[in-house]
């Protein structure tokens, strides 16, 4: 019976199997039968923990590269399109839809790959991934190595020097570069072309005479750059001559007349002269190079940066042929900063201002709309807009000059408007023997060039501004200068900037509602965005080139509170757009254009745009409100490049930035309410001691990189002094203004101890 039942038992398990799988089989159709496997090896969706793919995951794409990854490791999730197929990433298997077991990164190139395996067990897909690991923040763009295949490198390969030089027979017509890196994680370019550390280049054509090979070096942060540069002389057939026939400096003087058989010089220049130029001449086709850089024959060689102490300029002549070389050498010595000492300090010469407060060199108060000295060369023009002739003449205002002789400063004309209460020297500009004045408060309703006042004056501070020019030493009014739209409260003469035949008039509060260039300036219906004005020269006199408004103009912008003209370029600052901005337009024949648009991009910005330098192709913007900062900008048109940011001591409050002046590659700020007990040149800076006396720092670039060279106080510093409200450079001289200074003095260099007066003002002046 056991027996029996057993074999009962088996077939009903038999019976019962057979139909479950009729009812449950895997196959499809009525027919029912056996299902094939899937063969789908595809994956659906791929994420990495770290790092961008170059191109979003598509399962028809295989390849894919994550470049600047900085972690050590990386995670992959990939989701396979069929639920039954498995996923291996570098050999190790994983979940659909689960994170890989982290895969360790080395520096450089990685290569990790995902197998999709389908149901069907013979069916696989992979998808490769190229990981490009970086140093973290990594700014290294130095070479460890330069090798030419022919010639020798003048000088011997520094990581820290960027040009050189190398010599070749003229039957060399081709050479490759072989640079090695010295962080793997940058990568570099030589002429244009991508390369491989400690790889030879592809070859480079060369031409009979300089053939310039840049090597630009990116480094990993994906950001730095460092270019080199090697200049290979392919010697021509014939000509052997190396002598220059001219050499001269942008600044200073050489120490002995030129001559082609002389070839070493000297020359010493003042300590704010913080680089040179060379201008060096050929006779015939002989190369020049300038501390190694290629110069064209009778052109001016880039910014040569100079140290405190000495500095060795070489000027090598290579024939040719290429066969022979001559070097000249220049040492060119610059003062240190403990011989840069005050030259001179400037009083009002008129004698009722001793104990009233005038601002000489600035407007109490009106700092932002203020500029009260300038200087060109020998020339210094201060504003009094604060000045009594006498008790009956209520605030009449007055400009002076001063002219430098054989080191002396002496006062060469008073100018005036004769207008009382016109704010007549509040801004002030020189360019050569033209000077322009500002006197933003003036009433007169005239509109244009050279209209007749009147003798009803209802439009109350509308500005004005007056155009001044010397001829053998004599000053002479030459226009008077009222908006195209004079208006109530515009304050046309809020900032002026003069460049040659060129003039720039900020109206910070003008009220038209018009954008961009010549718009309708009539529609009095915005709320004071302001606007710029340009006026050129000609032989018949000043006509209006152009009427400025900001391309997204509107209320209260403070457009024009600032202007710089460097000849065709100008910039205007709107510091109450927002945080602050600053306008680039250029002009191309008689026309303007809007170019660039430039904004802070520093923490905490405001006030950007309150005042501006510009010379040649470098712009300083400064932000002396919260940030406390000034950014230096390079470049033209519509392509800026923030080039650094410099500060003072981190000291609150300090209103650096409220004034800037640039000089090729010397910058000066003004911090009018440093608060330092300081005196001098480079003296101890503690925190407090004399609140609001004010400073001024000066700062010089090498290469492409800013320094603090001094910090710069009065040598009588008092509480409210605001030394530093206005600041004006000039090749070797600085001028500053103290508004609120109390000396009783009168003229030059007298008693600036005696701060017994009234906030009278001074002008400082350093050489």
């Amino acid at each position: 019976m056991k027996k029996q039942y057993s074999l009962h038992i088996i077939k009903t398990l038999l019976v019962f199997s057979l139909f479950l799988l009729s009812a449950c089989g895997s196959g499809s159709g009525s027919g029912g039968g056996d299902t094939a496997l899937s063969s789908n090896a595809d994956l659906n969706s791929l994420t990495v923990s770290t790092g961008t793919l170059n191109t979003a995951f598509d399962s028809s794409i295989t390849s894919y590269t994550l470049d600047g990854v900085v972690a050590a490791t990386i995670t992959l999730t990939p989701v396979s399109s069929d639920a039954n197929a498995s996923i291996t990433v570098n050999g190790v298997s994983v979940s659909s839809g689960s994170s890989s077991t982290p895969v360790a990164l080395s520096l450089g190139a990685n290569t990790i790959t995902v197998v999709v395996t389908a149901e069907d067990a013979s069916t696989t897909k992979s998808y490769n991934f190229t990981v490009n690991r970086v140093t973290a923040s990594s700014n290294n763009a130095d070479l460890s190595s330069i090798i030419l295949s022919a010639g020798t490198l003048d000088p011997v390969f520094d990581k820290d020097v960027l040009a050189y030089t190398a010599n070749v027979s003229n039957a060399t017509s081709t050479a490759t570069v072989t640079a090695a890196l010295f962080d793997n994680a940058a990568s570099f370019t030589v002429g244009g072309n991508a390369e491989v550390s400690g790889v030879a280049s592809t070859a480079i054509n060369l031409g009979v005479g300089a053939n310039q090979i840049d090597i630009v070096v990116l480094a990993g942060d994906g950001v730095t750059t460092k270019t080199y540069t090697v200049t290979v002389i392919r010697a021509a057939l014939t000509g052997s001559n190396v002598d220059l026939s001219a050499l001269s400096v942008s600044l200073g003087v050489l120490d002995q007349a030129f001559q082609s058989g002389i070839t070493t010089y000297s020359m010493n220049v003042n300590f704010l002269i913080t680089s040179v130029r060379v201008t060096a001449a050929v006779s015939a086709n002989e190369i020049i190079t300038v501390n190694n850089v290629l110069l064209n024959s009778g052109q001016e060689s880039q910014s040569l940066a100079l140290l405190e102490g000495s500095n060795l300029i070489n000027v090598k002549v290579t024939s040719a042929d290429g066969l022979s070389a001559k070097t000249y050498t220049i040492t060119a010595n610059r003062d240190t900063a403990n011989i840069f000492a005050q030259q001179a300090y400037i009083k009002t010469t008129n004698p009722f201002m001793q104990n009233i407060t005038s601002a000489f060199g600035g407007a109490v108060g009106t700092p932002a709309l203020s500029k009260g000295i300038s200087i060109d060369g020998d020339t210094l023009v201060i504003g009094v807009p604060n000045e009594y002739l006498t008790p009956a003449q209520e605030l009449l205002g007055g400009v002076y000059v001063f002219q430098r002789t054989a080191g002396v400063w002496v006062q060469q004309a008073r100018l005036s408007s004769d207008i009382d209460n016109d704010f007549f020297g509040a801004n002030v500009d020189l360019s050569g023997d033209t000077l322009v004045v500002g006197a933003l408060s003036d009433n007169s309703n005239a509109v244009g060039i050279n209209q007749p006042r009147g003798t009803t004056q209802v439009a109350g501070n509308s500005g004005a501004v007056y155009v001044f020019t010397r001829t053998n030493g004599v000053w002479s009014q030459e226009a008077f200068i009222k908006a195209s739209n004079t208006d109530a409260g515009d304050m046309f003469g809020s900032s002026i900037s003069v460049s040659g035949n060129t003039l720039v008039v900020g109206a910070v509060f003008e009220s038209s509602a018009a954008t961009t260039i010549n718009g309708d300036q009539n529609d009095n219906s915005a709320f004071s965005p302001g606007a710029a004005y340009v006026f050129v020269r000609s032989a018949s006199g000043w006509s209006q080139q152009a009427y400025i408004k900001a391309s997204n103009a509107a209320g209260f912008d403070g457009f024009g509170t600032s202007t710089a003209l460097y000849n065709d370029t100008l910039v205007i600052g709107a510091p109450g757009k927002g945080s602050g901005v600053a306008y680039v337009y250029t002009r191309t024949n008689t026309s303007w254009s809007e170019q660039a648009f430039i904004t802070s991009d520093g923490a905490n910005p405001s006030s950007f745009g309150k005042a501006l330098a510009l010379f040649e192709d470098t712009l300083a913007i400064a932000s002396p409100d919260n940030e406390r900062s000034v950014y230096i900008y390079t470049g033209s048109g519509a392509n800026w490049v923030k080039q650094g940011e410099v500060k003072g001591d981190t000291l609150s409050d300090d209103n650096f930035g409220i004034s800037v002046d640039l000089y090729r590659d010397s910058l000066v700020v003004g911090a009018m309410d440093d608060g330092s007990g300081a005196t001098g040149v480079n003296g101890n800076k503690p925190v407090t001691g004399k609140p609001t006396s004010g400073a001024v720092y000066v700062f010089a670039r090498n290469m492409n990189s800013w320094s603090e060279q001094a910090y710069v106080k009065a040598t009588n510093p008092d509480t409210s002094d605001r030394f530093g409200h206005t600041v004006a450079i000039s090749e070797d001289t600085m001028a500053v203004t103290a508004s609120g200074e109390r000396g009783n003095a009168i003229g030059v260099g007298l008693n600036e101890d005696g701060d017994v007066g009234a906030h009278s003002g001074a002008v400082y002046l350093f050489q």
